[in-house]
């Protein structure tokens, strides 16, 4: 029986694509000798490296060509329902949720004008409550509308 070395897992480890960085992210290591290969998995392990390699790009592709569907459904969904309308919104929200997701794992961000434009808004926001939580009756900071 072969005496295992912290080399020998490492490389197990990375065959089988764990590591710190998530699960299949690192380059493949395949085995060159017959010992490697056995340890390494065998031919299931390589089939299941390529069928998830294969799935990444079915992934990715999918997500290209359902990106702009879902924004032009977005758009098109905000002008037939107005704001306040409780399914409406939910649709909405959810809507936004999914294009937001597929454009952070497709890579594509805001451009610098957008992000500071959104960073203006959650500031504006976060001193609107600030204002709102020191300005209530019973407060010592209150001050009355008058």
């Amino acid at each position: 029986m072969r005496e295992w070395t912290a080399e020998d897992w490492q490389a197990r480890c990375r065959g089988f694509g764990r590591r710190a960085k998530g699960p299949r992210k690192n380059e493949r290591h395949y085995p060159s000798e017959v010992q490697d290969f056995i340890d390494f998995g065998g031919m299931r392990q390589i089939e299941y490296l390529a069928a998830a390699d294969a799935a990444d790009q079915a992934k990715r592709f999918e997500r290209e060509i359902w990106l702009p569907r879902l924004e032009e459904w977005l758009t098109k969904w905000e002008t037939e329902h107005p704001k306040g309308d409780i399914i409406g919104d939910l649709y909405g929200e959810r809507l936004g949720e999914e294009i937001k997701r597929l454009r952070r794992t497709l890579g594509i961000h805001k451009n610098s004008e957008e992000q500071r434009a959104a960073g203006r808004e959650r500031v504006r926001k976060s001193r609107e409550r600030q204002r709102a939580e020191w300005n209530y009756p019973g407060s010592i900071h209150y001050r009355s509308p008058d």
